[in-house]
């Protein structure tokens, strides 16, 4: 910082001409009067007289020996420059003397990594809040505001997914409603064109020449859209579909918003992959009592029956079906049938080893794989479950009702080597017993 007492560097118009021989800056000598002298490379950057005189004021009460000015050259490009000023005298009045270092591309880094930043938090909280979204298109909705926020030269855009052969609109923003079910053919799209038919990168329409780009509208203000990057977005290894991001101004786009946009669409597929890999994994699972349901056992017995099969191992199948669930849904409503069920499903679990499998079959069924009793200790162990039901039985509004059950066995591999025809050779023991021993009809 500069004091009044400060030294003064006495400059001549010699002294200004070795300078702008040995200088590769762009400089400039003025104060808050006049533009005393600038060099050729000063010239081009195309900054305005006015602009250098205030600046003098502002040097005049601040006294920074160095501050950032960012500019539009002649070409229309945005720079930055590090300014570094230090007071001069030429023949008795005071003068500034300033270089100008470009600093452009350490500010685009800077900025770059500040808005990664912000856009992996905010991918971040899409992936912490992803079983919370409502549906797969809300889903994709989030991810398109996010990723216009990554890009300022953008407000509108469009996420369309792969549907066969056509692209259908999932998720828009800065269109009108006319475009809600708007789908087109994936071989008419720009990136389609532009990628020869591969879409495996991101592409920017301002480097293509004669590609017809296909829009599903003119913006909401009806301006035609001029320019768009075009973006793949695959997850699990499967092609979803594409997001436009898209601007009213011809070749808006450059190499820095194709950078910004290969982080997003990394961040994209991540959140995507979570999503479904959660959806996937739910979906094997029972809403009402939180056991796996038939899809898990189904997709699992193959390999269940094959390391069976190898160690020489016989595990028994037990399909075990509510009793009376009907006539206590009709007596009572569905909320007291899954009381009932949830019930039952507990003690079953108190029975169910870590080996042991026990999935909801149906509504008022059950399924287990027992791999570490015999017959006579399972059905000691079933019996002992419905005995504690007996023991404990649920009120519905001061109404006592006791769940039972009725089960059947099915033995591994005697019994059958696939699952249907164990389920089957179950059901009819158990089919036997409520021949044997029908149930009551009162609940």
């Amino acid at each position: 910082m500069w004091e009044k007492d400060d030294f003064m560097n006495i400059l001549t118009n010699y002294g200004i001409f070795l300078l702008d021989a040995f200088v590769p800056y762009p400089m400039a000598v003025y104060n808050p009067q006049k533009l005393f002298y600038h060099n050729r490379l000063f010239y081009e950057l195309n900054i305005d007289e006015n602009y250098m005189l205030t600046y003098a004021k502002r040097q005049q009460a601040q006294k920074k020996e160095k501050s950032v000015l960012g500019i539009f050259t002649k070409s229309k490009e945005k720079k930055f420059f590090e300014i570094s000023t230090v007071p001069v005298s030429i023949e008795g009045e005071t003068y500034y003397l300033s270089f100008l270092v470009d600093i452009t591309e350490k500010k685009k880094k800077e900025q770059m990594l500040r808005k990664m930043s912000i856009m992996k938090e905010a991918f971040l909280e899409i992936s912490n809040s992803i079983m919370s979204v409502g549906n797969f298109d809300e889903l994709l909705d989030n991810i398109l505001e996010y990723t216009l926020k990554a890009i300022d030269k953008a407000v509108i855009g469009s996420f369309f997914v792969a549907d066969n052969d056509v692209f259908r609109l999932a998720s828009y923003r800065g269109f009108g409603e006319e475009v809600k079910n708007y789908s087109f053919p994936i071989k008419d799209s720009f990136i389609y064109a532009a990628t020869e038919g591969r879409m495996d990168k991101i592409v920017n329409s301002g480097d293509y020449d004669n590609i017809e780009i296909n829009y599903p509208a003119k913006s909401i203000d009806g301006i035609a859209i001029q320019a768009t990057i075009s973006v793949p977005i695959t997850a699990d290894e499967s092609f979803l579909g594409i997001i436009n991001i898209d601007s009213t101004i011809k070749n808006a786009f450059d190499n820095d918003d194709l950078k910004y946009m290969e982080f997003v669409k990394n961040n994209i597929e991540l959140a995507l992959s979570n999503y479904l890999s959660e959806k996937a994994s739910l979906s094997k699972f029972d809403s009402l009592t939180n056991i796996h349901n038939i899809d898990y056992i189904q997709e699992q017995f193959k390999s269940i029956k094959r390391e069976a099969l190898r160690n020489g191992e016989k595990f028994y199948l037990v399909i075990i079906d509510v009793d009376r669930l009907k006539r206590i849904n009709n007596n009572f409503g569905h909320m007291a049938g899954d009381k009932i069920i949830l019930r039952i499903s507990s003690e079953l679990s108190q029975i169910t080893s870590n080996k042991d499998l026990l999935v909801r079959y149906r509504g008022d069924s059950f399924i287990g794989l027992f791999f570490n009793k015999n017959k006579e200790q399972l059905r000691r162990s079933l019996d002992g479950v419905k005995h504690n039901l007996n023991r404990e039985p649920v009120f519905i509004n001061s109404t006592m009702i006791v769940p039972s059950f009725t089960y059947g066995f099915a033995y591994f591999p005697e019994d059958g080597l696939d699952l249907d025809t164990l389920i089957n050779a179950a059901k009819q023991q158990m089919n036997i017993k409520k021949l044997a021993y029908p149930q009551a009809d009162s609940v």
